[in-house]
């Protein structure tokens, strides 16, 4: 549910000698900081060192669309260096973070110049439309009380961390069909 990348982050660290503070610089992110806007200019690329933060779309009837949960090894802001255009979801950070920023310039420089790293990337968006499958897949065809049950097998404590809020934006249901969902699964002693 929260994706992780250790991969790519571990890469990152351990290659510290070839991408050095100049050009990677590490940020620290409060609780609720947009890293991104939706429909806005994106000039970085972050990488999640700690932290969670949620992906979604702002609708025009004022709700939230959450489409992925991020946590450490991450990236946001990739696809709209790649295609060069406006973000088209928001990036905002759950908990408190701290992220490894490259610039847009060295970004491309490093796709264009490092094929280790272009390779790390290639991976990682791999990795994204693989889990947005395998994901929409399964909330397809499970039910709200199974996909629940997978959530919380995966993360128990799903529910301190993510707010039924953002669980009903999620699994785009009403917070009626969540509440009765957990009260079954607590009677029948799943949480």
């Amino acid at each position: 549910m929260i994706r992780t990348n250790t991969a790519f982050l571990d890469f990152i660290l351990a290659n510290q000698d070839r991408y050095p503070k100049s050009l990677v610089q590490e940020l620290s992110i409060e609780k609720g900081h947009k890293l991104i806007r939706q429909r806005s200019l994106v000039n970085a690329v972050s990488i999640i060192n700690e932290g969670i933060a949620k992906c979604y779309l702002y609708q025009d009837d004022g709700t939230d669309f959450i489409l992925e949960f991020f946590g450490p090894g991450e990236v946001v802001g990739e696809i709209e260096m790649l295609n060069n255009e406006f973000s088209f979801a928001a990036v905002e950070a759950l908990t408190p973070m701290t992220v490894l920023r490259l610039t847009r310039d060295r970004f491309i420089e490093l796709l264009t110049k490092d094929p280790v790293f272009n390779n790390h990337v290639l991976k990682l968006l791999a990795g994204k439309v693989k889990y947005k499958a395998t994901r929409f897949s399964f909330t397809q065809t499970h039910t709200l009380e199974q996909t629940l049950t997978k959530m919380l097998e995966d993360m128990p404590d799903l529910l301190e961390v993510i707010s039924k809020k953002d669980l009903v934006s999620y699994l785009g249901i009403t917070k009626r069909s969540l509440n009765r969902t957990l009260k079954n699964l607590k009677e029948q002693g799943y949480i």
